[in-house]
């Protein structure tokens, strides 16, 4: 099967999962397991605002800006590169060309060089492979993105959606791959 063809086929199990759903929604993914891959010490943790194709990242958020002192930050792609932005509970949110939420503002942007290498990015994956190549939605934000960060990537992903599939030259594998 092709990639697009992969992501049509995953697509479908969310949709299935998302009808099976009480809300109608994707559950979050299993917080408590994934702040064990955290590290104790504040760093910057880069995490996504969830579409309605991703896992809802809500409570992980919470529990960062509550419980801990880690930094948060959310994707920004304003300017369709990657980049990220500095997010608190007083952060204001616009919707971005994409659909995703995002803060706008062209003041707080961070590449990944200015991240340092502590820094914990967790992905969405709309699928992934054995070998922990993401399949996302075929823009290369986060294989560019992270070509460049210096810290550690958590990859997300529901566990139906773990696929085989021939990674291209630029896909970069994540480091960690939690699936439920």
């Amino acid at each position: 099967m092709s990639k697009s063809q992969i992501r049509a086929w995953c697509k479908e199990n969310l949709r299935r999962l998302r009808k099976q759903s009480p809300a109608g929604s994707l559950p979050s993914f299993p917080v408590p397991e994934l702040t064990s891959f955290l590290p104790s010490r504040p760093t910057q943790i880069l995490v996504y605002l969830a579409t309605r194709w991703e896992p809802s990242s809500q409570e992980l958020i919470m529990y960062l800006w509550e419980d801990t002192y880690h930094e948060v930050f959310i994707p920004n792609t304003s300017d369709l590169s990657p980049a990220f932005t500095h997010f608190t509970p007083e952060t204001q949110l616009s919707k971005s060309q994409i659909g995703t939420f995002e803060d706008l503002t062209q003041e707080k942007i961070f590449r990944a060089g200015d991240f340092r290498s502590k820094s914990v990015c967790i992905v969405p994956c709309l699928g992934v492979s054995h070998e922990n190549f993401r399949l996302g939605y075929g823009s290369g934000f986060y294989d560019r993105f992270l070509a460049e960060f210096p810290g550690k990537s958590i990859g997300v992903v529901y566990q139906k959606n773990i696929v085989d599939f021939t990674p291209e030259d630029h896909d970069i594998p994540l480091d960690t791959i939690i699936s439920w």
